[in-house]
Parts: C-alpha cells; structure tokens; sequence
C-alpha cells in the first residue's frame, strides 16, 4: 500500500518538471556519476511564507501537483560533506532570479528588494544573482551575492531530525579532492582522452576515402602539351571521346585508402565498447547461428557497465521515498495516494 502511495505522489511531482524525476536521477547518474536531489513539503514552506508575508502563488499553483517539491540539480552546483552518518552538510549554489527569490522569502528579503529596485532603474538586461543556501543538523543559512554585495537572508536553526537533501554517487569515497571522485559512464574516455583521438581517427579515415573517391580516375596522354583535353561527340545516341593518332586516353590506377587507418578506427571502436556500453546492447549484429544460451550470456555480461548507474539511480529514488516518509512522519501528515485501478486508496 504505501508503495503505491508513493508511487503516486512521485508521479504527481514529475508533472511539474520538464523530465520525470527517475529520468532526471538517471541522467544524473549516467552524464555526472552522481545524483543530487532536494525534497521539500510544500504546506511547510506555505507555513514560512505567511509568517515572512511572502508571495504564496507560485506555492499554491504547485499544490495542485501534490504536497511534494522534488528538484534535481546539476552537481556541480550542489557541495556535500559526508560522514558515516550519511549527508552531514550540503551547500547549493545556483544562479536565480532576484524577483523570485524575493517572492519566496518575502520580508527577509528586504535588503535584497531594496537593492533590485535600485538596479532595475537605467538598466535593460534582466538581473541575476548568486543564490547561496546552506544546510545542516545544527543550521539553516541563506544569502545571496547580488552586483558585488554580500545579503543576508535567514541564519536560524535546522529544526526537524533529518536532511531534505538525498546524494548518491558511482564510485567509492577512497578518492578526494580530484576530477576522479566520481564516475560518470563516459569517464574513461575523458580521462584517456579516447572522444579527441576517435574524432582525430576519423577525420583522417574519412578525408583519406574522400581524397580517394575524388581523385582523377583517367588520364588524357598526348605529345601536344597545348592540345587541350579531348572532344566529346555524339553520334547515333551515343558520346564518344575525339582523340588524335598520338593521343591516349588511359585509364588510371586509383590509389587504395591506407588500411592502416581502419584497422585502427575498429581498435577504438573496441576500447569504446569496453569503456561504455557493448554493441550489443545497442543493436548491435548478433552472430548467426549463435545458440541463446550464448546469446543471453554475452547480453549480461554487458549489462554489468551500467549495473553500477543502475543501482545507484535505484538508491537514490529509495532516498527520496525515504524523505518523503520522513516529512510526513514529523510533521503528522495525511496524505492520500491512488493506484492503477480506481478503487485502490492509500
């Protein structure tokens, strides 16, 4: 029953994103090897918003989506300290604009209100600024860098027994502080800069076939260096080339592409396939006359490259689950979810 239930408050939420959520954390997984999702309880935040006299619009148009705010960033925008307990502290850094944040956070965003009205006078480009929001079980900081200052926004306690905040990441933490922390399905190929040497493999393959398919393919020989080249005539339907007693046309050997070139873009290929993902999964040929039990042992052993993504999109989506338990644990909610068949109520 409560998977159900949650299944549909999930749904509810992807409604509002360009993506589902799944297909947000898979592809946060799979481009960044990491994955970092926010989850917030809307009547909370309403709750914050009256008692700062903020706009409540945006907040109760997403209501109508279900009471549950799940955001996925990119992770170059999300910082996060982790211990044996889990997620200890996350900073999340984005570009937003100031309009909107001093709709969300109404009255301590005066400053920053001040500050806007100021700069939309005499100024035709849009205003942005650096939004800062730290978190933490001990504190809650907001603030924000906007046209070389420094705003306050909140500084006040973390009040409930969890983070909002739900972080995974492909690899392990033995490695810190370096661009390997993470492992992102393209990695390999970054770091051994496989994608500059395939593009450098082809370029020269495929302008070696061009040069090959564009070069003269007969050859007008002649004792008469001013002669000209020879006359085309018809005849009866047909063209005929006009030559003279001491004229040839012949034809010319065309110059085989270097083989070498190909021999080495089907290397590459190769290493690409063990780097990412195998042809096979790809539509691949399979070989005829295979059995299916070879068939079906090639095909997992290829599914092992993304069994990692796999299963840290599949713990990510359980961390979110589990927040949502937990908003709705400590905040003595009721909530109502539907299944695939009408009569079905959680």
């Amino acid at each position: 029953a409560h998977e159900k239930g949650l299944k549909w408050i999930l749904d509810n939420a992807s409604k509002r994103r360009p993506a589902s959520i799944i297909a947000e954390i898979a592809q946060s997984v799979v481009d960044y090897g990491e994955a970092c999702t926010l989850v917030l309880y809307l009547p909370e935040l309403l709750k914050g918003q009256a008692a700062n006299k903020a706009s409540t619009k945006r907040t109760e148009r997403m209501m109508r989506h279900g009471p549950f705010l799940i955001r996925t960033y990119h992770p170059a925008s999300v910082f996060v300290r982790r211990s044996d307990a889990g997620v200890e502290e996350v900073l999340l850094v984005t570009e937003e604009d100031p309009t909107a944040i001093v709709d969300v956070w109404g009255d301590l965003a005066a400053e920053l209100k001040r500050l806007l009205a100021t700069a939309v006078e005499g100024s035709t480009a849009p205003p942005t600024l650096t939004f800062y929001e730290y978190l933490s079980y001990d504190h809650h900081a907001v603030w924000a860098d906007f046209q070389g200052a420094s705003v306050e926004i909140q500084i006040k306690d973390w009040s409930w027994p969890f983070l909002p905040w739900a972080h995974r990441r492909v690899g392990g933490g033995l490695v810190s502080g370096s661009d390997k922390e993470t492992k992102p399905m393209l990695g390999t190929m970054y770091h051994f800069d496989q994608w500059e040497l395939t593009n450098r493999t082809r370029t020269l393959r495929y302008s070696d076939m061009l040069r090959t398919a564009g070069s003269p393919r007969r050859t007008f020989q002649t004792t008469d260096p001013e002669g000209g080249a020879p006359k085309i005539a018809a005849a009866g339907g047909e063209m005929y080339e006009v030559v003279q007693e001491d004229e040839q046309v012949l034809d010319r050997r065309l110059p085989e592409p270097d083989p070498s070139m190909a021999l080495l873009h089907a290397e590459i290929k190769q290493e690409h396939q063990k780097a990412t993902l195998s042809d096979l999964l790809l539509g691949g040929e399979i070989p005829s006359g295979a059995a299916y039990a070879s068939i079906n042992l090639v095909t997992h052993s290829a599914l092992q490259a993304i069994k990692p993504y796999k299963t840290a999109a599949e713990l990510q989506y359980a961390d979110i689950c589990e927040i949502v338990l937990l908003w709705i644990h400590y905040t003595q909610a009721e909530l109502i979810g539907y299944g695939i068949d009408t009569t079905d109520q959680v």
